[in-house]
C-alpha cells in the first residue's frame, strides 16, 4: 500500500512539534468524503440547464463550450436553450419562457434527476 506522511505539524505560533503521522491507503479511503456531500452533490444526480448571457446564442459562449466538454466527459446532461432566438423580438419574458420550456423538457426527459441552472 501507500501512505501519506505529514511531518512537523505546526501550531498557531508557527513552531513545529516534530511529530510525524502516517495514514494508510485504507484509512485514507475510509476518510474520503462521499461525492454526494461534496461540492454541492454528485453532478450525475442532476440535469444542468445553461442560462447564457442572452446577447448571443449559447454556442458562441466560451462558458457553454467549456461546460459541454466537462459535463460531456462524465455523461452529465447539459441543455443549452437559446434564450435570444433569431428573428423574434427579444424581451425578458421571452427569455424566461424559453428557459421555462427547457426546464420542463429536462424534467420530462429525466424525471429521476433534479434540475440545476448554470
Amino acid at each position: 500500500g501507500t501512505f501519506e506522511e505529514v511531518v512537523g505539524q505546526s501550531g498557531d505560533d508557527g513552531e513545529t512539534d516534530g511529530s510525524t503521522t502516517y495514514q494508510s491507503e485504507e484509512d485514507a479511503d475510509a476518510d474520503a468524503e462521499d461525492r454526494s456531500n461534496k461540492y454541492g452533490g454528485d453532478p450525475n444526480d442532476y440535469v444542468y440547464v445553461f442560462a447564457h448571457n442572452m446577447m448571443s446564442p449559447p454556442e458562441d459562449s466560451f462558458a457553454c463550450m467549456y461546460l459541454r466538454d466537462v459535463f460531456g466527459t462524465y455523461d452529465v446532461p447539459l441543455l443549452t436553450p437559446n434564450l435570444a432566438p433569431d428573428g423574434d423580438e427579444f424581451t425578458v419574458t421571452s427569455a424566461l419562457n424559453a428557459l421555462d420550456a427547457a426546464v420542463k423538457e429536462a424534467e420530462v426527459a429525466n424525471p429521476d434527476k433534479q434540475i440545476r441552472l448554470t
